[in-house]
């Protein structure tokens, strides 16, 4: 993959989820992702439009220091080519892959 080219940033993750404390600390940590800029894929899945490896290293920095105790967190970097091969089934349809973010211009 070239890492100086745009990707898809994807964040799975297990948290624990026993005690109120638990509960809390998964809340903050997906409130956490979205505002990284984070959408939610899945309910343990989020992803997010990175445009290039020095993204991708600071935004790996920020996911490892947002992980609560006890957390298993998982980060893939996947190509614009992959993400838009996706097969999406929602219900009993196919669906359409997210595309890619356009870019604001402010001049």
């Amino acid at each position: 993959m070239n890492r100086d080219a745009p990707m898809w940033a994807l964040v799975m993750f297990d948290l624990p989820v026993d005690t109120k404390r638990h509960r809390t600390d998964a809340t903050r940590y997906r409130t956490y992702l979205l505002n990284l800029g984070f959408f939610r894929v899945q309910w343990s899945v989020y992803a997010r439009y990175v445009i290039n490896s020095k993204g991708w290293s600071a935004l790996c920095e920020r996911i490892d220091q947002g992980v609560p105790e006890g957390g298993h967190v998982r980060l893939i970097a996947v190509t614009d080519t992959q993400w838009v091969s996706a097969v999406v089934i929602e219900g009993e349809k196919r669906a359409k892959p997210e595309d890619e973010p356009t870019q604001l211009l402010i001049f």
